[in-house]
């Protein structure tokens, strides 16, 4: 499995920025593709283009990296956004 892969399993619909702070890389958005519409990231909850796939380029990037830092979780409670660190 890759890193990619990993990532959105998961934690689910990620930007390409959170991304490259979670996995400390520099994709550039020629490395990644997007979903057509702008989606709210689950990890910063930012309104920003969501990567669903990663181009070769991006690929030999991420190939051998490992999370750095664990990313924040978003839950939703009725209207309310609590973010929280997982332990």
């Amino acid at each position: 499995m890759s890193s990619f892969e990993y990532i959105s399993e998961h934690y689910g619909n990620v930007c390409r920025r959170c991304i490259n702070r979670m996995c400390n890389v520099h994709l550039v958005p020629d490395d990644v593709r997007y979903q057509q519409y702008p989606y709210e990231c689950d990890q910063c909850g930012k309104m920003a283009n969501i990567v669903t796939g990663v181009r070769f380029s991006g690929k030999l990037k991420l190939f051998g990296k490992k999370l750095t830092e664990e990313p924040n979780r978003v839950e939703s409670v009725g209207d309310e956004i609590s973010w929280y660190d997982i332990d």
